[in-house]
């Protein structure tokens, strides 16, 4: 079973992301209140925990890596779950992925980075609340 494990907003570039206990997700938007909330492909970042103990084990982070914010942090399952046009329910809400994974950055020095198959972005069909620890169904 898929759940939520953790929630971010990124109000400002150049700031952390803020934790949350839930978010509010605006169709063919975003996260309200995060600054990359403009619509397009890549409206709701997502991440596994397996893909961001790898990011945390690592001795040197990388500008990718800490440039990238989740907004929504899942536990459970793995990157490969996720494909291009898979359809999730979590919460009031309904994603639609829309990348499975990223292109690095070059001047990233990594000889594989947890990235690449670990960012996973998302349209929001259905906006509404998700909350910390909301099962996530396919």
């Amino acid at each position: 079973m898929i759940k939520v494990l953790g929630l971010y907003v990124k109000r400002a570039k150049g700031q952390p992301p803020e934790a949350s206990d839930e978010l509010v997700l605006i169709e063919n938007m975003g996260v309200r209140g995060d600054v990359f909330s403009v619509g397009g492909d890549r409206q709701v970042s997502l991440m596994f925990k397996k893909t961001r103990d790898e990011i945390d084990a690592l001795p040197k982070k990388e500008a990718c890596l800490l440039k990238f914010c989740c907004n929504i942090l899942l536990d459970g399952g793995q990157p490969s779950d996720f494909s291009r046009g898979t359809r999730l329910k979590t919460g009031e809400t309904e994603l639609e992925i829309s990348a499975a994974g990223r292109s690095c950055h070059d001047v990233c020095s990594l000889d594989e980075c947890p990235l690449i198959e670990g960012a996973i972005f998302a349209r929001v069909i259905t906006g509404g609340l998700i909350r910390i620890g909301d099962e996530v169904l396919l």
